[in-house]
């Protein structure tokens, strides 16, 4: 069985009802924003529950908007050049010591995609620790971080 969707995990979780979820579904199809913005946008849910849930989806950790901001620092950020970030949507946050085995731990909008945490691992020479993030807000960090270059 395939993974289940989004609007099915939130009501599944209490975090809406389906009225919401209806009023969401029908708002897509007008606006072809993504749903999880729309439920956003009318405040049924925050940005952290959706980030939250989107991550176990994957089978992942995550991280929010606010996370990000105080998680990523300049070094460690531009261990991935710009163009890669942006190609794989994946914005390193910090390394990670186990035993003598460094990890780094890199936000990624697809934490699953191994091409782009071989290709990761291959720049950072070392193993990556995938966590989630959403893609908005990955380019936000992007943006900031990468400003000057």
């Amino acid at each position: 069985m395939g993974r289940k969707l989004i609007g099915e995990l939130l009501v599944g979780a209490g975090s809406i009802n389906m009225e919401q979820l209806n009023y969401a579904l029908h708002t897509k199809q007008t606006t072809k924003e993504k749903l999880g913005q729309i439920l956003i946008n009318q405040g049924y849910i925050t940005e952290a529950t959706l980030t939250n849930l989107l991550g176990e989806q994957q089978g992942t950790p995550s991280l929010s908007l606010n996370a990000l901001r105080n998680a990523v620092n300049e070094d460690t950020c531009c261990i991935i050049p710009k163009r890669t970030a942006e190609q794989y949507k994946a914005i390193p946050v910090a390394f990670k010591w186990e035993g003598e085995t460094r990890r780094l731990v890199v936000a990624m909008a697809e934490p699953s995609n191994s091409e782009a945490i071989k290709t990761l691992a291959s720049i950072a020479g070392c193993s990556i620790e995938p966590v989630f993030a959403l893609e908005e807000n990955l380019d936000q960090i992007l943006c900031y971080f990468h400003a000057w270059k």
